[in-house]
């Protein structure tokens, strides 16, 4: 199963940096779930940079001054640092983010309810999804 999901995250990953135009996309893996699985990802048209807690300052220069023109997969295994103490609040405004916990991962093969989820996160450690796919009444 942990197979199957990482394949589909490099899918998703893979599909995220199609084109011509320069694309940044920041993964904060909130509990470091797939940490083990992303030292050995390569993507197909992106290089993935490991973010650290106290590497913001390093991680800004590198992406907007050093590196401009390849295509980059911000992976941090924390949690999104809150907008006060992030510097890279204002790279995440004009790039995209990425969401892939285990719990949320079945939602992309799963068409939930828009009225369900326009008050749930995805991010909110799946609890309600995993409630929506064993749902009893449902899969009935």
């Amino acid at each position: 199963m942990a197979e199957m999901n990482i394949k589909q995250i490099i899918d998703r990953l893979n599909a995220e940096f199609t084109g011509d135009t320069r694309k940044l996309v920041f993964w904060y893996d909130d509990n470091g779930e797939f940490v083990e699985d992303m030292q050995n990802v390569e993507l197909e048209n992106a290089k993935v940079y490991f973010l650290q807690p106290d590497n913001q300052f390093a991680t800004k220069l590198f992406l907007e001054l050093q590196d401009t023109t390849t295509n980059n997969l911000a992976y941090a295994p924390f949690p999104k640092p809150d907008v006060r103490d992030n510097h890279l609040e204002d790279t995440l405004l004009y790039s995209k983010r990425f969401f892939a916990d285990r719990a949320s991962l079945p939602s992309v093969a799963y068409t939930l309810p828009l009225s369900d989820m326009c008050s749930v996160s995805l991010t909110d450690g799946g609890q309600f999804i995993q409630r929506w796919l064993e749902d009893a009444e449902r899969i009935a």
